[in-house]
């Protein structure tokens, strides 16, 4: 009887998960799809203007920001393991530079502070649903780390969505913005006019 009710509650969370899961699903192409658009026109706009001299743009020393995705919760497998493994040895390689953390889950930050690992800040109370007016917070926080030259670069540590069995562990540098790589058109180069 024991087993046959853990059974059924445990159903009841697979259907629940499974239509969370599509719902989330749909969002994150939406997002995929706006940021691709995002960074096409950046990266004309840097293309256009090779000699642009942003601040947001600009190489600096100092220390490397990463910034660690992970859940709050367990119940998912290898999500975490693989993203944890993947931050311990970004940090090792990365020694010499003493790597600031900043956690967003509360995983990340339990993990890697039993191991001794400063927190440079830490978002655990975003309970996995995702708020823009935080988003923002957050991302001021770190411009203006980086802008205030307490931060040389700022990269992203977060598990890329694949499929529902599938999330590869993937490292990006945020700050400074960067060039990607010439867009190869037939058309002459646009010209763009700042203000």
């Amino acid at each position: 009887r024991s087993i046959q009710s853990s059974k059924q509650i445990m159903r009841a969370m697979q259907l629940v998960s499974a239509s969370k899961l599509k719902r989330t699903q749909g969002r994150l192409v939406q997002a995929r799809e706006t940021m691709a658009f995002l960074d096409g026109v950046l990266q004309r706009v840097l293309a256009a203007a090779p000699e642009l001299d942003h601040p947001l743009c600009q190489r600096r020393d100092g220390p490397s920001v990463l910034v660690l995705f992970t859940s709050d919760a367990g119940l998912c497998g290898s999500y975490n393991t693989n993203l944890l493994q993947m931050a311990e040895a970004h940090l090792r390689r990365d020694a010499a530079r003493a790597t600031r953390l900043v956690f967003i889950g509360k995983k990340g930050h339990r993990y890697l502070t039993k191991r001794g690992y400063h927190t440079a800040h830490a978002y655990l109370d975003l309970a996995g649903r995702p708020n823009l007016a935080k988003a923002a917070e957050i991302g001021r926080h770190l411009m203006q780390e980086f802008l205030s030259g307490n931060a040389g670069t700022v990269s992203v540590l977060y598990s890329r969505f694949a499929s529902a069995s599938t999330y590869r562990p993937t490292v990006e540098t945020w700050l400074p913005i960067t060039f990607h790589s010439p867009l190869t058109t037939h058309h002459s180069p646009l010209e763009y006019i700042f203000e």
